[in-house]
């Protein structure tokens, strides 16, 4: 049985000696906070390009520049599939006391057939998994009491009382309907979260499987990640919690991008240009990613491969990479 406490301690131990793992780590994050901020650039250069045309004519250069920064934006996000996959292989080679290097970031590059696979199955789960829900909430929210307002008009509605769409729209309560649909959308998130949280405890070993064997597939790797798992998914929940102001600064930290669209939406004024205004948002997010990788996330990742290093023993001998 892995211990949490002891896997974040060591965790933060092995970054404390492994300098070059973390300034790894940050450079992972700098160059994906980079990759979004030329997406960006990218966007802003074609619609300036796009402004300055009009008639007939330019409708075809006017649909490649808005066809480029689409295409960017889907080839950034399948690169940073491959080059995240490379996180887990620095992880594993730091914790065992191997140099980190900017190669080790690349590696998962070379195992794009198993890791596509493998994100694809992930897919496929997810979709089962909301499928599911979506059909088991029903069960669940006919426990949830149905405000008397809503009940009363319903009624109405079986007994043909109200004749149109409009009418009923009209007479509908706002608030009890609110009320309600949260309640319904409480219960879905509910099961959805519980069965996704499952399924992430149950596979949450097979990236670093793949990267730690170079003859595994994706089927194998979510295999024999359900079995290495087992008995320990609890356990890794746990770990994950040990983290949890990690995850709250990231999810502070994203509302950053948000903030332009927030602040245009409110009609509040900007001291320059919002693209310029965007772009300092933009900045401060970077920055404050790279620290936090560096401080926060080189240690959440390297505590998930000490964990990875203890619960392998349990799964089938494979040529390591």
């Amino acid at each position: 049985m892995i211990q949490p406490k002891t896997l974040c301690q060591d965790g933060k131990k092995l970054t404390g000696e492994k300098k070059d793992y973390k300034k790894m780590v940050a450079v992972h994050a700098a160059v994906s906070v980079g990759a979004m901020l030329l997406l960006y650039l990218v966007d802003l250069l074609c619609g300036y390009l796009m402004s300055d045309m009009s008639g007939l004519s330019s409708m075809g250069k006017m649909a490649v520049l808005k066809t480029i920064p689409q295409v960017l934006s889907l080839a950034v996000s399948v690169a940073q599939i491959f080059f995240t996959a490379g996180l887990w292989h620095l992880a594993l080679q730091a914790a065992r006391g191997e140099r980190s290097s900017f190669s080790r970031l690349t590696a998962g590059f070379f195992r794009l057939g198993p890791l596509f696979r493998y994100h694809l199955m992930l897919g496929i789960f997810g979709l089962l998994v909301c499928a599911l829900s979506l059909n088991v909430t029903p069960l669940f929210a006919m426990a949830i009491p149905v405000p008397q307002e809503l009940q009363q008009i319903l009624q109405q509605v079986d007994e043909d009382t109200i004749q149109s769409v409009s009418e009923l729209l009209e007479m509908l309560p706002l608030e009890a309907c609110l009320t309600y649909f949260i309640g319904v959308s409480a219960v879905f998130l509910a099961v959805c979260g519980g069965a996704g949280l499952l399924l992430r405890y149950r596979f949450l070993m097979a990236g670093y499987l793949l990267m730690d064997n170079k003859g595994m597939g994706a089927m194998a790797a979510l295999s024999i990640s359900s079995m290495i798992t087992k008995g320990n998914r609890t356990n890794l929940l746990k770990l994950d919690l040990r983290f949890w102001w990690y995850y709250l600064l990231q999810f502070l930290l994203s509302l950053l991008l948000l903030l332009p669209l927030v602040w245009e939406l409110a009609g509040l004024p900007v001291p320059m240009a919002m693209s310029w205004f965007t772009l300092l948002c933009y900045g401060v997010y970077g920055v404050l990613s790279i620290g936090l990788a560096f401080f926060a996330g080189a240690r959440r990742h390297a505590a998930l491969a000490l964990a990875y290093e203890q619960l392998k023993q349990y799964a089938p001998n494979y040529n390591r990479v």
